[in-house]
């Protein structure tokens, strides 16, 4: 019988990367190469909801197609102007602005030294609110011969979640060919968790030089790995930053209609 997560839940230490370690190595993920993802002449875009996801949700991909010469396009969501609400240090404008750059640093770490940065502003943690303008505005903004990489649309973060689906929604709509990376998800669930569906799941394995970039692009958002700077301690805890040590990226593939996965769980 297999042991069930229940609920999409972001809180404590979540499932300890050992565990997923173990499990991720006895090979049911199914592997891919980054000629299967993106040749050198396609345009990947990245659609993240802060700053800091396009590291984590896809950052060995961004250095990997960067140093094959590929066209890279980023989409800002949000500012990430709410992740310190319940600091005394941080203004949310200021927070906002420290935050756009160490976006543009970390981008810059990933190989990117001219960034194509599209911001939208829509306010941090409520992106739900604004689901169908972003996937207006992001129609306007896709080709039909992109790859567009977003974070899962029930990664358990509300602003992830939402951002998944209306990407997600502007993918079918202009014809772009659309991968969804897990974030949170490595929080909330377990191996084998039936809340996930692992069968359309696929590794990239990223070489040495993409996953130098990767933590290196990491060590730019100091906001966000400073313990100190609110109460609960770092934003990015250690098990994610263990998850950044790994030697893959992780990418559904085979999307389900856009509200498919809405009805299913929630």
């Amino acid at each position: 019988m297999v042991a069930v997560s229940h609920k999409r839940l972001i809180e404590g230490n979540g499932t300890p990367e050992l565990a997923w370690q173990s499990w991720l190595q006895s090979g049911e993920i199914t592997g891919c190469t980054l000629q299967s993802y993106l040749q050198p002449g396609v345009r990947l875009v990245v659609v993240a909801p802060h700053p800091d996801d396009e590291v984590l949700a896809c950052g060995g991909l961004i250095a990997m197609h960067c140093a094959q010469g590929g066209d890279i396009s980023v989409i800002a969501v949000t500012d990430g102007e709410a992740s310190h609400s319940d600091s005394s240090l941080w203004h949310a404008q200021n927070l906002a602005a420290t935050r756009c750059a160490e976006r543009i640093a970390g981008l810059r770490h990933l190989g990117l030294t001219d960034v194509a940065l599209t911001r939208l502003a829509i306010p941090d943690g409520r992106v739900s609110q604004h689901t169908q303008c972003l996937s207006l505005r992001l129609q306007g903004l896709f080709r039909p011969e992109d790859v567009v990489v977003t974070t899962w649309r029930l990664d358990g973060h509300p602003d992830h979640d939402a951002t998944g689906f209306a990407a997600s929604l502007a993918c079918s709509a202009v014809g772009s060919r659309l991968f969804e990376a897990p974030v949170w998800m490595w929080h909330w669930a377990i191996p084998r968790d039936p809340l996930v569906p692992w069968q359309r799941l696929q590794r990239l394995p990223l070489t040495a030089q993409a996953l130098d970039r990767k933590k290196n692009a990491l060590s730019a958002h100091v906001s966000q790995l400073d313990e100190s700077s609110r109460e609960g301690g770092a934003v990015l805890g250690a098990s994610i930053v263990q998850r950044v040590n790994r030697l893959e990226e992780y990418f559904f593939t085979a999307q389900e209609r856009p509200h498919e996965a809405h009805r299913r769980i929630l």
